[in-house]
């Protein structure tokens, strides 16, 4: 007999399934979305109303991968011994802004959800990016924002 959470593939519990939001709308109309919350949108307008709903649909299918990630960052860091984890989803007037100063599309928009690991000091900083290095299904990339590592 299988106990609950039944996990589905990639360790997703059936009880998360419920909170997943599927992506609903194409490449396109994600793009197309982007480029209309760059400028100024008039109100009420049913263009509008849709744009909105394009951006938050893709916004919301970033939660559960995010808390997936976070997840596993809180696991490793409890194995580095101190420390904590943070996760939040971009507010939509950070993602206009952003958009309206960088040269990408809402699609390519990468920090739309965003996972942090506060440690208290730089060596268990250090060791949990070698963990994560050596244990993570996930890619460490680059350095971000002061000092710290973006996976």
């Amino acid at each position: 007999m299988i106990s609950l959470p039944f996990l589905w593939r990639d360790s997703v519990a059936i009880e998360e399934m419920a909170d997943f939001v599927i992506p609903q709308y194409s490449k396109h109309q994600v793009v197309g979305a982007g480029k209309l919350l760059k400028g100024s949108l008039p109100w009420p307008c049913e263009t509008t109303a849709e744009t909105f709903k394009i951006a938050r649909n893709w916004r919301a299918a970033h939660l559960v991968p995010m808390r997936h990630m976070r997840a596993e960052l809180t696991a490793k860091v409890k194995k580095v011994g101190s420390g904590m984890t943070a996760a939040r989803l971009k507010r939509m007037t950070s993602i206009r802004a952003k958009l309206r100063r960088a040269p990408h599309t809402l699609y390519q928009m990468q920090d739309i959800a965003g996972c942090r690991a506060i440690m208290a000091n730089q060596d268990d900083a250090d060791y949990l990016v070698a963990l994560l290095r050596r244990e993570s299904r996930h890619t460490l990339n680059r350095p971000g924002i002061a000092g710290g590592h973006s996976v």
